[in-house]
C-alpha cells in the first residue's frame, strides 16, 4: 500500500457554495487529513488516502469524496467532478517543498550580481535591452532573479573603465 494525496473539486453554478458545505464535507473526510476550500459555485477537497495503485486511490477519493458531499445535501451530478488530482505522497511533499514565488532582486542585489555600484545598477536598468522590473514599488524596481542572470549570461557586454574618448586634433 502506498500513500496518495488527491484532490477532487466540483462546480454546481446552481448552488451557492458556503463555509457550512466547507465544514461539513471536512467532518466527512476528518480521518483522511482534508483541507477543503469553496468559492461561489466550486467545491474542492484534498486529502490522503492509501491504496496500491493511482487508479484505486482516484477511485477511493472519489467515493470519499461523494460520500462527504452527499452530507451537505448538494445534488451530485453525473458529470462531475470538474477535476480531479492524484500524485503520491512523496511526489506531493516534493512539490510542497518548491518555492512558488520567483525569486525577486532590487537594484541592491542587481549591483552585486552586475558587481557594480547602486547608482550604475539604476543608469543601467534604464537602457532598453536591461530586463523589464516585475513592479516598481515605493522602494525602487524589483525584478526576477533569473532575468538578470540571463541578461549577465547572455547580452551584457560589461567592459571595465570609462569608453575612451576620442582627441579632437587642432591644427
Amino acid at each position: 500500500m502506498r500513500e496518495w494525496n488527491v484532490r477532487f473539486e466540483i462546480n454546481r453554478p446552481e448552488v451557492a457554495f458556503t463555509e457550512d458545505h466547507a465544514e461539513q464535507v471536512m467532518d466527512g473526510l476528518a480521518s483522511y487529513g482534508p483541507s477543503v476550500s469553496y468559492g461561489r459555485h466550486t467545491l474542492s477537497a484534498r486529502f490522503c488516502v492509501e491504496a496500491d495503485s493511482s487508479q484505486r486511490a482516484h477511485q477511493s477519493g472519489l467515493r470519499l469524496f461523494r460520500s462527504a458531499l452527499q452530507k451537505t445535501g448538494v445534488r451530485i451530478p453525473v458529470d462531475w467532478p470538474i477535476e480531479c488530482e492524484i500524485m503520491a505522497a512523496e511526489d506531493f511533499d516534493r512539490v510542497l517543498a518548491e518555492p512558488n514565488v520567483p525569486e525577486l532582486v532590487g537594484v541592491h542585489e542587481v549591483a552585486r550580481m552586475l558587481d557594480v555600484s547602486k547608482q550604475r545598477a539604476s543608469q543601467l536598468a534604464k537602457n532598453p535591452e536591461f530586463p523589464k522590473p516585475v513592479v516598481t514599488l515605493a522602494s525602487g524596481p524589483v525584478w526576477r532573479k533569473v532575468a538578470i542572470a540571463r541578461h549577465v549570461f547572455r547580452i551584457w557586454d560589461r567592459r571595465p573603465g570609462r569608453k575612451s574618448k576620442k582627441a579632437l586634433v587642432v591644427s
